[in-house]
């Protein structure tokens, strides 16, 4: 969850695919998903905006009496549902809070949460939880002491996790349902050594410990024991192949999931790429590789990044410098010139929305998405100029 900071020199920016600003804000705003809605928070009120009609619809502001302070998840769009947090006033003694002191207004704190749909009703009353924003028909929640439950949208909850257990990770399928959670045991914690549990909503079974447990893709998972050995089972935890021969050479990483049947790895001081089975299709020679979608990569040579085929062929030379978090999505992606001015590009490497932005974000809506540009500060904002300072340290 975004910290809510007043970074007044910060713009936020709602973009069409033509490049125009159709809605611009000093405060974070949530990426837009296909239902088109995205979070605004204001000094005093959260607002909700539809790209469909272009409106911005205060969301409530009191629960029962109470204040509200809206959060969400920039990993995931506001689809479904918003979640607000119910604030009292501190008293005195130490106190969990379920948010950071930034996200919460001085003198308060967070002790229950509310869910409401897009169309601001509310889908249940105040329950002692945080809650994470509902994709399908479960979510993941936690209280106070962040022991761990899985809620149904009404809020009653299905499932309560032993105590020691904590959320590291929630995947949702196509249908936006919640399809997995990788958790891990806090009696087990350790910052530089950290196991990692599978959790089987299905079968309602632990799997582990794992040092990296990946996202499951066209019928692939990553794991890494701990150990250090890398593998790729299926989707029954099945040994697909293993990566020891790989591994031999040293540094090896794998770099992403399973996309379009190829699997990034970095061996011998370079990237290449696997096919399902584990084999080298393409031979390591790059700096790095991403995958951007519709069998695209991005490629690295000589400090800039280029567009290639998963077979290896050249659609761009290396021009651009890239967010690597970002993907191809309808018909665009988000790229950086060497200035690292930030737009748009097509698969081919052609300027869609020109780099006039400092950062842009992925189109998860068909037309609209967001970017960012940083705003220079007023004069005299950043202190006396640092001549001025001299001047005065030297006593002039």
């Amino acid at each position: 969850m975004p910290r809510r900071r007043n970074m007044s020199h910060l713009l936020y920016h709602i973009i069409d695919k033509k490049g125009n600003i159709l809605l611009s804000s000093p405060r974070v705003l949530s990426t837009i998903g296909a239902s088109g809605y995205a979070l605004i928070p204001e000094e005093d009120h959260c607002s909700l905006y539809s790209v469909s009609d272009h409106r911005a619809r205060a969301l409530p502001t009191h629960v029962g009496g109470r204040p509200l302070v809206y959060s969400f998840d920039w990993t995931y769009p506001i689809e479904h549902t918003l979640i607000g947090h119910v604030l009292e006033k501190k008293t005195q003694g130490r106190q969990a809070n379920f948010l950071s002191p930034e996200d919460t207004p001085a003198g308060m704190r967070a002790t229950a949460s509310v869910a409401l749909d897009t169309h601001m009703d509310f889908l249940f009353e105040p329950l002692p939880l945080f809650i994470y924003p509902y994709k399908g028909e479960w979510t993941p929640a936690r209280n106070h002491r962040h022991s761990l439950y899985l809620l149904d949208r009404r809020g009653i909850t299905l499932r309560s996790f032993p105590k020691d257990w904590r959320l590291h990770h929630r995947r949702y399928n196509e249908e936006g349902n919640l399809a997995e959670l990788i958790v891990y045991k806090c009696a087990e914690y350790d910052v530089y050594n950290l196991p990692l549990y599978h959790y089987d909503i299905r079968e309602d079974t632990l799997r582990g410990p794992y040092r990296e447990i990946g996202e499951l893709r066209e019928g692939l998972r990553l794991i890494t024991d701990m150990q250090h050995n890398t593998y790729f089972v299926d989707a029954d935890w099945h040994l697909v192949f293993s990566c020891a021969r790989l591994q031999k050479k040293s540094p090896f990483y794998i770099l992403s999931s399973c996309y379009h049947g190829c699997i990034a790895f970095f061996s011998g001081m370079k990237a290449g790429l696997l096919n399902k089975v584990g084999e080298v299709v393409l031979p390591p020679s790059y700096t790095d590789l991403h995958p951007i979608g519709d069998a695209l990569w991005w490629y690295k040579k000589k400090g800039l990044y280029g567009i290639m085929h998963e077979d290896g062929r050249v659609l761009t030379p290396p021009q651009f410098m890239i967010m690597s978090s970002e993907s191809y999505r309808h018909g665009l992606i988000a790229a950086c010139d060497p200035h690292d001015k930030a737009g748009y590009i097509d698969r081919e490497g052609n300027w869609i929305i020109k780099p006039a932005f400092d950062a842009c974000y992925t189109f998860d809506h068909p037309h609209y998405t967001i970017a960012r540009t940083l705003l220079p500060r007023e004069k005299g904002a950043g202190g006396p100029p640092e001549k001025e300072r001299c001047q005065k340290r030297n006593g002039a």
